[in-house]
């Protein structure tokens, strides 16, 4: 296995880790869930997310890439971006 497939598997556990754990802990989809927790949810969520996208740039670059394209705030931005549309998508799917 090398070191892009091995960074994709721990991102998408680190995202399903976080998002199951939180998400079933905090209730932050419940009707009555205050809003600290919800906030809680999305930051959690966005902070993996800006993790997975740092590591996903860097795994590149220590793979032997040197052109990696986009400079490495794009790449965080990009994380935060799929790990809350992935939350929102499994929670429609999961919950309806």
């Amino acid at each position: 296995m090398n070191v892009r497939a091995l960074t994709r598997l721990t991102n998408a556990g680190l995202l399903v880790g976080v998002g199951l754990g939180g998400g079933h802990l905090l209730m932050s989809a419940r009707a009555g869930a205050p809003v600290l927790s919800r906030l809680a949810f999305v930051a959690s969520m966005a902070g993996v997310g800006a993790l997975a996208g740092w590591r996903e740039r860097r795994a590149r670059e220590l793979d032997g890439d040197e052109n990696v394209p986009g400079a490495q705030p794009l790449w965080i931005a990009g994380g935060v971006v799929c790990a809350l549309v992935l939350a929102w998508l499994a929670y429609k799917i999961a919950h309806g």
